[in-house]
């Protein structure tokens, strides 16, 4: 299933191409409850990532991720935190 990515990218209440966006507006372009985009950012299935208490995502990353039929991000590995 491929998604396609509603909304006006002219709308003036939406940021520019290259900023990041919340999860409440990258729900609005999508059309996607809120409580959806949470869910599948804390999954890792949708490439967002925690700025403090937010989560936030690149305008490029929702453009791939609805290109891509929503397929999970490439996983990035951790490093390990060693105890010293």
């Amino acid at each position: 299933m491929r998604l396609a990515i509603a909304g006006n990218y002219g709308d003036p209440t939406m940021p520019e191409k290259n900023d990041f966006l919340t999860i409440p507006e990258a729900a609005k372009l999508l059309r996607i409850a809120e409580r959806t985009l949470y869910a599948l950012a804390r999954e890792r299935r949708f490439p967002a990532m925690k700025v403090g208490d937010q989560w936030r995502i690149s305008r490029a990353a929702l453009d791939e991720w609805g290109r891509t039929g929503g397929a999970p991000p490439v996983a990035v590995k951790k490093p390990s935190r060693r105890k010293r």
